[in-house]
């Protein structure tokens, strides 16, 4: 039951058939009260949930009946059980139970916000199973960004990067990078652009704080060819803005349907305090032009080829070549603004990602 899809046709169709039903109901029983307010109440409630359903379907969202109930990754254990498995990896060899993971797990953690303050929520890791080997190898990492609304969650239950990822390890000996869904905004709706402004410090947290929990927390890897960071739609800009104002330590980009300025309700400059030179360094076309003796940095663009960001993202592709920056655009046939789109994003990329990081693709 849990894995029952919520999203296919068969599903929808099924749910506005009960709602159809109920509104029967209700007309043939106008004359009895207590059963006609019953069922227009069921009708009702149907009648939004067929409404809820068919938005679902379209940005894929929340794709099963498990994750309807709070589960937000295949492959997410507990703290407890997390806390055991690394454990168990440690123990010497003659202690240490005959148990060789074919898996790797997916964690929420707490990454505290030491130098930034950002009020963020629980972050999400992917541990492949090389993680769980003795000794244990300085892996490298991908750093996922949402977008919003959103939260830490979108790029497992949405966009199965976990189930993806785990895969590609189990085609390379349990080998595969950590991968860091860290909160981008402090809650669901908020909006930072990932920038320290009135929203919070999230600059500081996802470029500073995240990277260095990771490495001391993790064992990761602290060279910076060891580290991607990508997003989706507001995380895909952030991607490239972190990746170009911390270039010691991001040397690889993606960015899967992100605008190419930074935007906000009240406007970009409120949000930098007002700040016209803070507006002006968080504006890619201007990093891309300032930062040409920098190091060396590649980027992969991705979108569909009919969403309102794809010229953005174009765009951003134009400039980073303009510059002599590497980087691959891909504008599909197809695709909307829908975690569809991004599942398909990051398989596409993801070989090329791995290679970046020095994993054999």
């Amino acid at each position: 039951m849990s894995q029952i899809s919520i999203v296919s046709p068969w599903f929808i169709a099924a749910v506005a058939a009960l709602s159809v039903l109920a509104g029967w109901a209700t007309w043939r029983n106008r004359r009895r009260p207590v059963v006609r307010i019953a069922t227009a109440g069921l009708s009702i409630v149907l009648v939004t949930s067929t409404a809820a359903a068919s938005i679902n379907a379209y940005y894929e969202y929340i794709p099963r009946v498990a994750d309807l109930t709070g589960r937000s990754a295949r492959l997410g254990v507990s703290t407890a059980r997390a806390r055991r498995l690394a454990w168990e990896a440690g123990l010497p060899d003659p202690v240490r139970p005959r148990q060789v993971l074919t898996h790797g797990i997916v964690e929420h953690v707490d990454i505290p916000p030491t130098v930034s303050h950002f009020r963020a929520r629980r972050a999400q890791v992917y541990l492949p199973p090389a993680w769980f080997a003795t000794p244990r190898p300085a892996l490298p990492v991908l750093e996922l960004l949402h977008g919003t609304p959103g939260s830490p969650n979108d790029w497992t239950r949405g966009a199965g990067i976990d189930v993806m990822v785990d895969e590609w390890a189990g085609r390379h000996a349990g080998v595969a990078p950590i991968v860091v869904m860290p909160d981008v905004n402090g809650s669901f709706t908020a909006d930072t652009e990932c920038t320290d402004g009135v929203a919070g410090n999230a600059e500081s947290y996802l470029a500073v704080d995240v990277p260095a929990w990771t490495i001391a927390s993790l064992g990761a890897s602290p060279d910076r060819a060891s580290w991607a960071i990508g997003g989706l739609s507001e995380g895909g800009f952030c991607s490239v803005l972190l990746s170009l104002r911390h270039a010691d330590r991001y040397a690889t980009s993606l960015d899967f349907g992100g605008l190419d300025e930074p935007t906000w309700h009240g406007g970009a400059l409120r949000l930098l305090h007002g700040s016209r030179a803070a507006l002006l360094a968080h504006q890619p076309s201007f990093l891309f032009s300032h930062m040409r003796s920098g190091p060396p940095i590649a980027f992969w663009f991705e979108d569909g080829h009919h969403n309102v960001t794809t010229p953005a993202v174009a765009d951003m592709s134009r400039m980073a070549a303009r510059n002599g920056f590497q980087n691959k655009l891909v504008l599909l046939p197809s695709g909307r603004h829908t975690f569809r789109l991004w599942h398909r994003c990051m398989s596409d990329a993801l070989d090329w990602t791995m290679g970046r990081l020095g994993l054999t693709a």
